[in-house]
């Protein structure tokens, strides 16, 4: 009696265990950014990297431009991945997993934008891969300003001058050891 008492528990046991077992796993949820400097000159390029934090074997997005902003270039950052983009959506794929950097476009920032004006981009609609389920990662933005200085076209942009004071050269030199004191001791003119 006792064995089969013992027999019975123990075929429940490994019965519940294979139903555990063959059911499907939940997916562990992916995050995304878009990561790229954030002060770029007019005239000039800006390269983006869309990046994931868990392990995928392929990614869809679709890539959004502000304005002021072109789309002129893009790569996979995976070794011995495939990308194929349509216009603004992206495919990525591979048969080896992988996180961290997946997509690197590069965006033109026109001419025509005006100092300080604030840029943005963004990878929407973005669902991931572990093989077995598709994860919606959702949105990854970047936001940037324009930085006022020389842009392509050689013309310096407005900027506030302040006075440069420069040291004349005395006609006798200041023995090294009083000059290092004077810079040491940041006393007043010599």
């Amino acid at each position: 009696m006792k064995n089969k008492l013992l027999r019975t528990a123990l075929s429940l046991v490994t019965a519940c265990l294979l139903v555990l077992a063959i059911l499907p796993q939940r997916a562990e949820a992916a995050g995304a950014s878009l990561s790229g400097s954030s002060s770029v000159q007019a005239g000039n390029s800006v390269t983006l990297t869309l990046s994931v934090d868990s392990k995928i074997l392929g990614l869809t997005a679709d890539l959004n431009c502000g304005d002021g902003l072109t789309f002129t270039n893009y790569s996979c950052s995976v070794s011995g991945w495939s990308i194929l983009v349509n216009q603004n959506h992206f495919s990525v794929y591979g048969t080896n997993s992988a996180s961290g950097g997946i997509i690197t476009v590069t965006l033109k920032v026109s001419s025509s934008v005006q100092g300080g004006a604030a840029l943005s981009a963004s990878f929407s609609n973005i669902v991931a891969s572990d093989g077995e389920t598709d994860i919606d990662v959702g949105t990854a933005s970047w936001t940037g300003r324009h930085r006022e200085g020389v842009g392509r076209d050689g013309r310096r942009a407005q900027r506030r001058l302040y006075p440069v004071r420069h040291h004349v050269r005395q006609r006798h030199p200041v023995p090294r050891l009083l000059l290092r004191h004077h810079v040491l001791h940041r006393q007043g003119p010599l």
